[in-house]
């Protein structure tokens, strides 16, 4: 299951349904944005090539406690993969750490504004939630890339060999 917050017009969601779809089993995919034409063309895209995804059209600031409730009402477990990709700057700092602790996906992906200097708060966040940093955007504006796995208790964690820590050469 993919929940993409700022969605667009669900591209990530497209190819995750097309790839799982291909495998046998597509499992729920959610895209929300707090536009309604993305929100349009993406069902209309979904529709057209019978992609079960399902769009909702939202302000996650306003509606935060609605946006858990829906999301924990259709993935009671959460869902396997959270995207807040490049949505700071849309939502702030609170309201984006406050679903990725609400959520409780398995994996989530939180992917920074373009920037020039390094935000100490974002760094503070990504390290007190155990995440790791994945690299930057080589594209036309440098962004960085966290991914954080919630472990349930006793549950395994990261291990040495896949952590590629924020004080690595990529500072």
């Amino acid at each position: 299951s993919v929940v993409d917050i700022g969605c667009q017009v669900g591209g990530f969601l497209q190819w995750s349904w097309l790839r799982q779809s291909a495998a046998g089993s597509p499992g729920l995919h959610l895209g929300i944005d707090a536009l309604p034409q993305y929100i349009e063309v993406g069902q209309l895209l979904a529709y057209t090539d019978r992609m079960g995804i399902d769009y909702r059209c939202l302000d996650v600031v306003q509606s935060t406690d609605a946006l858990v409730s829906w999301v924990a009402g259709l993935l009671p477990e959460g869902p396997d993969h959270l995207l807040l990709l490049s949505m700071e700057k849309h939502i702030g700092g609170a309201v984006l750490w406050e679903l990725v602790d609400r959520i409780g996906a398995r994996n989530t992906y939180v992917e920074t504004n373009a920037y020039r200097a390094l935000k100490t708060e974002i760094e503070a966040a990504v390290v007190s939630r155990s995440g790791v940093y994945l690299g930057d955007s080589t594209d036309r504006n440098p962004r960085r890339l966290y991914k954080f796995r919630h472990v349930p208790p006793g549950g395994p964690d990261y291990t040495a060999d896949d952590r590629p820590w924020l004080e690595d050469k990529h500072r």
